[in-house]
């Protein structure tokens, strides 16, 4: 009995010992996939603009290594068929400098050294005219894959274990959230004689006549964040919410400067007075006042449109000078 009871003991123990080291084992492996280099991009389109002299759209792609290996001498290349490449923002997240940049009117290359792991690379492009870009990603041993091919891939699902699954949810939801709050910076331009006008107009209720004014300066080029922002809220008094809010959605291609995010705050808080949203009215004006203080209280005292609620008291105390 007792030699029985030690021999299924020591079993027992092996058995505890043998699951508890393959549960560790693959618990803690490294994925096969850190092991090598993974060229990932993504091509979204973030917003059009149409008028009826010009027409521009927002496109944004987006390169990651998601490897465990730094990838060496990358080429990302793109290119379109029919419109031209009027602007072009490049930003990193942990200062990636290229080693080449040659831009095109229809296309742009840009090289890297080497692409560290977790490395993320955002081109942020205006162009002429909607258009699905054309985009190549390669290095010296592999191809850069297209995310949504990616995701269709059976096998990576097959292979892949419950750990990873979550952890590859959370990076999706990861790379959401930055997709979110990407900003795309453009080229500095000032302010025209017709954005300055059409912005007097559309605080002293004249709102058609802004709007031709913002139209035109669209058509002249100039559409940054204080164009764009302005028309917004034009269409939100017309009553065209979801063209306003598209337009918002731009001026992320266009914000640069600390006053330029306060007026499209300003802006947005109108918005959503005329939406009926005074709590989201209010935090969005507070945030204006918080990075333009001076002059986004000046533009409340003048502005027609906040004479429904200026006297309310939550109003009040924030648009007093302090």
């Amino acid at each position: 009995m007792r030699w029985r009871d030690v021999i299924i003991g020591a079993l027992a123990s092996l058995f505890v010992t043998v699951v508890g080291g393959v549960t560790v084992y693959y618990a803690t492996k490294e994925p096969d996939e850190k092991k090598n280099e993974k060229l990932v991009y993504e091509i979204s389109k973030s917003a059009e603009f149409i008028s009826q002299e010009k027409q521009i759209s927002f496109s944004t792609v987006t390169i990651r290594n998601l490897g465990g290996v730094v990838a060496k001498n990358v080429v990302i290349s793109v290119n379109l068929k029919e419109a031209d490449i009027n602007d072009v923002a490049i930003n990193t997240n942990i200062g990636l400098k290229e080693t080449t940049q040659e831009i095109k009117k229809k296309s742009l290359k840009v090289t890297y050294a080497n692409f560290m792991p977790n490395e993320k690379v955002t081109i942020n492009l205006i162009i002429s005219k909607a258009e699905k870009v054309e985009v190549d990603v390669r290095s010296e041993s592999s191809l850069g894959q297209d995310s949504s091919q990616l995701l269709q891939d059976n096998s990576f699902a097959e292979n892949t274990s419950k750990k990873n699954i979550l952890l590859y949810s959370l990076l999706i939801i990861l790379l959401l959230l930055w997709y979110l709050v990407v900003f795309k910076f453009v080229k500095h331009r000032k302010f025209k004689s017709q954005n300055n006008a059409g912005f007097v107009l559309l605080h002293s209720g004249l709102t058609d006549q802004a709007e031709k004014l913002f139209l035109l300066a669209i058509d002249n080029g100039d559409y940054c964040e204080f164009t764009l922002s302005n028309l917004a809220l034009c269409q939100a008094i017309k009553g065209n919410y979801d063209k306003a809010e598209a337009l918002l959605k731009a001026t992320n291609f266009a914000t640069k400067s600390k006053h330029g995010r306060a007026v499209v705050l300003f802006n947005k808080s109108l918005i959503k007075l005329i939406e009926s949203n005074k709590d989201e009215a209010l935090n969005c004006l507070r945030q204006a006042i918080q990075l333009s203080p001076k002059e986004i209280r000046k533009y409340c005292q003048l502005s027609i449109l906040l004479d429904v609620v200026r006297n309310e008291p939550a109003y009040y105390d924030l648009l007093k000078d302090n």
